[in-house]
């Protein structure tokens, strides 16, 4: 999502492919407002939910061994 965002601000790419924050220093002038990180972790929980509540219903119906340990 970072990656995306920062493409449709016209915000360099490239460290993050590259590391991100972990290896790389934060280029002069990236970053976003509270507002738009709020959207951004909504829309990650919300694109989160559905693979989770799948996953969930999945566990619930079967009992097979594997799947306690996942």
């Amino acid at each position: 999502m970072a990656v995306v965002a920062a493409a449709f601000f016209h915000q360099p790419i490239a460290w993050l492919l590259h590391g991100g924050f972990f290896l790389n220093d934060i280029p002069e002038g990236y970053g976003h407002n509270l507002p738009f990180i709020y959207l951004m972790w909504t829309t990650a929980v919300v694109i989160l939910y559905f693979p989770c509540r799948w996953w969930a219903e999945l566990k619930q119906r079967r009992t097979d061994w594997w799947l306690s340990y996942l």
